[in-house]
């Protein structure tokens, strides 16, 4: 048998409900990316609960993360957390300490 395909397709689950901003998102991307052939085609799905002030520029982290990688796609499922509800967790967890 001789394999006529050297590609697979690679479809990556990051949640990044935990991310504040860009340099943290792309960390995470490495991170997940890692161990990821780079002849494969890749495709990032992005998911979970951010602020609505965060940055969503797939078009940069997409050439940021192509020149290593045959092809690479990323797509974003989220949902934006409460902008007041946010705050009051934060304020709660203050008093608290």
């Amino acid at each position: 048998f001789v394999p006529f395909n050297e590609r697979t397709i690679e479809i990556i689950n990051v949640d990044i409900s935990d991310v504040e901003n860009q340099f943290e998102l792309q960390n995470l991307i490495k991170k997940e990316l890692k161990n990821t052939d780079t002849k494969n085609i890749i495709r990032i799905e992005l998911s979970g609960s951010v602020l609505p002030t965060f940055n969503r520029s797939l078009k940069m982290l997409e050439e940021e993360f192509s020149k290593d990688f045959y092809y690479i796609e990323i797509s974003l499922s989220i949902s934006f957390i409460h902008i007041k509800t946010y705050f009051q967790q934060n304020i709660d967890i203050i008093y608290l300490i």
